[in-house]
């Protein structure tokens, strides 16, 4: 399934067979890729989804099977940060437009020094990756 979420993000929501299958996110440039173990994919239920219209920075997404394993792929556009959890038995990633700009001095460039991220910039950013 796939949505709109808040800000514009992408919603890939996949129903998942049993609860224990595990999933592994790789990101290749424009592509996020996430492999599942210990699942199956009926070769009749592959499919590429093009979802441009939604608005979001998610321009297809893809279901298959390749080396016996299944795979899912998003092409997403432009700079985007991700997201991706499971919850019993779904798996949810979330590619969204990524940050031009840094956020406060936790997202600044390491200088060797300790950032707390209880600064407020910081927990700002936190609040809203968690909302």
């Amino acid at each position: 399934d796939f949505r709109r979420g808040e800000n514009n993000a992408g919603m890939i929501v996949i129903d998942l067979a049993k609860s224990n299958i595990s999933a592994k996110v790789d990101q290749t440039g424009s592509r996020l890729n996430v492999e599942f173990a210990n699942a199956s994919l009926d070769p009749r239920d592959q499919v590429k989804l093009d979802v441009n219209d939604f608005g979001t920075p998610v321009h297809d997404v893809s279901l298959f099977l390749q080396n016996g394993k299944v795979m899912l792929q998003a092409n997403v556009t432009g700079k985007y940060e991700y997201l991706a959890y499971q919850t019993d038995r779904q798996y949810v990633l979330v590619p969204r437009r990524g940050r031009t700009q840094p956020v406060g001095r936790c997202a600044s460039r390491y200088d060797g020094h300790r950032r707390r991220c209880d600064e407020p910039a910081a927990r700002l950013w936190f609040e809203r990756l968690l909302a």
